[in-house]
Order: structure tokens, then sequence, then C-alpha cells
């Protein structure tokens, strides 16, 4: 899926498109091994391509909307963070990162001012965000999902689904 880039880009997802195809056989994740040496396990092309997948699977469930498509993430450290930032900047969404240690009153105060179309989660905390943020879907990364919520890997396996180019936004949109 990657094959070139502009030298330059005119967006942030521009240049990191460009900066993945240049690196697409370097390692960008290295995984800790049973005996606690680190290996490598991701490429910066496998990390597109994985990116790529849910940004199709976010949008076909997403799009279209009138308004902006903000995206909150809460996951520990670990490539799916990785994934998920990317796909959302793909897109041209609002990305929101959180932290799953934050108490319920601070990630309520976030959600009500950022207003989320959709939270990215892992399982452990996936009720706790229905709880927090209900009128947002749950895109669940790990584990059962519960009523309503997405399922990560069925959101990167219906990603062959076509979806069209992401909205561009006018200049002075983008500070309102």
């Amino acid at each position: 899926e990657i094959q070139a880039a502009p030298l330059h880009g005119d967006t942030l997802a521009d240049s990191l498109r460009r900066a993945f195809v240049l690196h697409a056989e370097r390692t960008l994740c290295l995984a800790r091994t049973p005996d606690g040496a680190y290996a490598p396990s991701i490429t910066y092309a496998e990390m597109w391509q994985r990116a790529s997948a849910l940004a199709r699977g976010l949008a076909s469930r997403l799009e279209p909307r009138d308004e902006r498509i903000t995206v909150a993430v809460m996951l520990r450290n670990r490539p799916e963070w990785i994934v998920a930032d990317l796909a959302i900047l793909q897109r041209g969404y609002v990305s929101v990162t959180l932290a799953p240690d934050d108490a319920d009153d601070r990630l309520a105060q976030i959600f009500a001012l950022a207003k989320p179309t959709c939270v990215i989660v892992e399982a452990a905390n996936a009720a706790r965000i229905a709880r927090l943020a209900p009128a947002a879907p749950v895109v669940v990364l790990d584990g059962e999902p519960r009523g309503a919520q997405l399922v990560w890997d069925v959101l990167v396996a219906t990603a062959d689904v076509e979806v069209p180019e992401p909205a561009q936004r006018d200049e002075d949109e983008l500070y309102a």
C-alpha cells in the first residue's frame, strides 16, 4: 500500500506518510522476548498498513458527518496506540489522548469539552468509558464488547470497504 510520497507534504499526514515510505523496511517497534531482550516486531510499512486499515474501518462507521469527527484514544503504551493515532491523522479527525489512570471526574471534564464521536479503549476500561461518555460509540481493542460497542479487529477486518478521501477542511475552520 505504501508506494511513494511527495518530497514535501502540505500537512502533517503527508509528511508522516513520506517518513513511513522512506523507512518502510526499518523496525518501528520492538517487543520484549521471554528472556527479557528486545526484538524487532513491527516495521514502518506494517504499521502504516495497520493504520490505513483502521482508518478505513473508522471511516466506514463514522462518516459522513457534517460536524468534525473527534476520536478519543485511551490505551496504554502499546503498538495499537500508534496505529490508532496514525489512523485518526490519516482521516483528518481530531485526536484526544486520554490517560487510563485519570480519575473519572477528569475524564468527564475532557468528554464534556471534546464531545468525542468515538472512543478507542482497552476492554478493561470499556464499561467505564461507556458510563462516562454514553453518547460516543466505544471501540474495544481486546476482549468482548458489550451492547453496541465495536470491536477493533472487526473494524480492521472490514476495512476493505471503499471510502472517499478525507474531507478537506477550510483553514479558518481548523481553529474554530
